[in-house]
């Protein structure tokens, strides 16, 4: 099935990096929240190298809480009590030199080990609490950052379709 994914590359714009892959993990049960901005307000939080990749004039910041399941390293095992945690991130969409990609404002996971390894590698994440439980088909989710920060975060969703693929460039 991996190699189906890898080689399924027509929706890309470039194609994939040479080198092997290092991570697999598993997203389950996300909600991909997206919400306009205008440009002016996003721009002084991007880095100066990148450039705001807008749709209709606008911004957008995608709010994406899910689940990580079986995350481990290339030809290694899933370690257990470490590969399985609950996560949120809050990105913007941005071009570097042509290139289309994203730029991450915080990640938040519920496992601090997560949390201090992506750190080491200069991700932004932090350690929250979060819970996530569910009643049939809906989805309760409720974050707050621990730490210096009074982030939270509270919402319910639910699927209301089947999956759906955008079209390329739209």
């Amino acid at each position: 099935m991996l190699e189906k994914i890898l080689n399924s590359t027509d929706h890309r714009d470039f194609p994939l990096p040479d080198g092997p892959w290092v991570m697999k993990q598993r997203w389950d049960h996300l909600l991909f929240m997206h919400l306009p901005i205008s440009a002016a307000a996003i721009q002084p939080y991007i880095p100066k190298s990148l450039e705001l990749d807008t749709y209709n004039r606008n911004a957008w910041i995608t709010i994406i809480p899910f689940k990580v399941s079986n995350m481990r390293f290339r030809n290694l095992p899933p370690v257990p009590f470490l590969n399985s945690f609950l996560e949120l991130n809050v990105r913007t969409y941005v071009k570097r030199d042509g290139k289309k990609g994203i730029y991450f404002f915080s990640l938040d996971a519920n496992h601090l080990f997560a949390v201090l390894g992506a750190r080491a590698a200069t991700l932004p994440y932090y350690y929250a609490k979060i819970n996530r439980t569910m009643r049939k088909n809906t989805i309760c989710y409720s974050l707050e950052r621990k730490g210096k920060s009074e982030a939270k975060f509270n919402v319910v969703y639910r699927p209301v379709s089947g999956s759906y693929c955008p079209k390329k460039a739209s």
